[in-house]
């Protein structure tokens, strides 16, 4: 049987009447197998904390001395071996539908941006679009522009955004004022 640490620290600080009786049902229990007699209420708890750990130990070690059955009969047949080389390859069937084309970014003209937008009816203005791209060089960020469609998406739901309102210093006084009156109370 293995005795493990957690069993004797769980033990500490217990009186010696307790720890005896622990001690005993650990023995008898994990060497004889047989279920001990505990009088003292703080024993039999801890008792029945351990318990599961030495069944559990316990049932490992009837497994272990069980033994391991060979397979007798193949659950699958073999398969014949070959006799004759095959002189016929594999033939690739798979046509490659990814065309890898360059495509190169085209300006788009303000009727073009003009009836995106209309299409989608974002209420982008087409004009402050265009003239903010032609004054930025078409530039994302430091990159240049590859999908304009996706620039007027991106253009929409900053306008959607709501900017934040600016508190006024008065608001903003009376706002401290009143955490250190709160304070005090």
């Amino acid at each position: 049987m293995i005795f493990y640490r957690s069993f004797y620290e769980s033990l500490d600080g217990m009186t010696e009447t307790t720890k005896a009786q622990v001690y005993d049902a650990i023995f008898i229990y994990g060497l004889d197998f047989k279920e001990p007699i505990i009088t003292d209420a703080m024993a039999k708890s801890l008792f029945t904390l351990i318990k599961p750990q030495i069944d559990a130990n316990v049932k490992k070690y009837h497994n272990g001395k069980k033994p391991k059955l060979k397979q007798e009969i193949s659950k699958i047949e073999a398969k014949d071996k070959q006799t004759e080389s095959k002189t016929e390859g594999n033939v690739n069937v798979n046509v490659n539908d990814n065309v890898n084309v360059n495509k190169k970014f085209i300006i788009p003209s303000f009727q073009e941006v003009s009836k995106y937008c209309l299409e989608r009816g974002n209420g982008v203005d087409a004009e402050k679009f265009i003239n903010y791209y032609t004054s930025n060089g078409w530039l994302v960020g430091k990159n240049k522009m590859k999908d304009w469609k996706a620039c007027v998406r991106t253009w929409e739901k900053s306008s959607l955004e709501l900017p934040k309102q600016q508190k006024s210093n008065d608001q903003l006084f009376y706002e401290n004022v009143m955490k250190q009156v709160n304070a005090y109370k």
